[in-house]
């Protein structure tokens, strides 16, 4: 599956996933791009997790980001996913 993502609450963070769904799992990339102090941010990892055919619960993994306008304590390092279809 390839389609882009945006919270629903709090700070806007936007992004884009392409991943591989099999039977109850997920895996692949995401990326992410947000504000930090007036900065653009961005950055990519690996998710993977479980997934049914409405939602998903995953885990990314930062791999990069961007150095010459983050520092790796603005993207975090891991973070959980809910996605609702």
């Amino acid at each position: 599956m390839d389609g882009t993502w945006n919270t629903v609450s709090g700070p806007r963070w936007v992004g884009a996933i392409s991943a591989f769904a099999g039977p109850g799992s997920l895996q692949g990339d995401m990326s992410i791009e947000f504000q930090v102090s007036g900065r653009l941010c961005s950055g990519a990892g690996s998710l993977a997790g479980q997934a049914t055919d409405n939602t998903a619960t995953l885990t990314w993994t930062r791999t990069s980001y961007t150095t010459n306008t983050c520092t790796a304590s603005d993207v975090p390092s891991q973070m959980i996913v809910t996605l609702q279809r």
